[in-house]
């Protein structure tokens, strides 16, 4: 390989590891994002996503429905012929990446509580029925992997 070749393929590797490296700081910041909006909106409404999800099991996926259809449309029309001005497309899909991660975070809370239970607290509950505890799903984490 003469030097020029070798530069050119230095140069495309180090640009494409920038480029992974900017990618993996807006993921970051959305998620940190995420977070923040989480713990003010869990402020100013309490649980309340948590409690609907109590009674209605299906409660995320009819929210999650909803976003997804307002980012089928405006996909559609366009944001900028979107008569709703105060919730962007980019709004919308944080709104439903939320959803998904509260749905996921409710399932575990669930299991975990359900684990701690002893067997009367167990049928008293009837948290079995709501749980589907055959059906682990892995999570991998930096430190390790856990199961929901």
């Amino acid at each position: 390989m003469d030097n020029e070749k070798m530069l050119r393929h230095v140069l495309r590797n180090n640009y494409e590891d920038v480029l992974n490296q900017i990618f993996e700081e807006c993921y970051h910041d959305i998620v940190a994002y995420m977070t923040d909006t989480f713990r003010a909106k869990n402020h100013d409404y309490g649980s309340s996503t948590r409690d609907v999800y109590k009674d209605f099991k299906d409660s995320y996926m009819v929210r999650i429905s909803d976003k997804y259809n307002r980012v089928r449309n405006l996909m559609k029309i366009g944001e900028e012929n979107s008569q709703v001005t105060d919730e962007k497309l980019q709004d919308t899909i944080l709104d439903m990446a939320n959803y998904c991660v509260l749905w996921l975070s409710n399932i575990l809370y669930d299991k975990r509580m359900y684990e701690d239970m002893n067997e009367d607290e167990r049928e008293a509950d009837q948290v079995e029925n709501d749980l589907k505890l055959d059906e682990a799903v892995e999570i991998k984490a930096k430190d390790g992997t856990w199961k929901i």
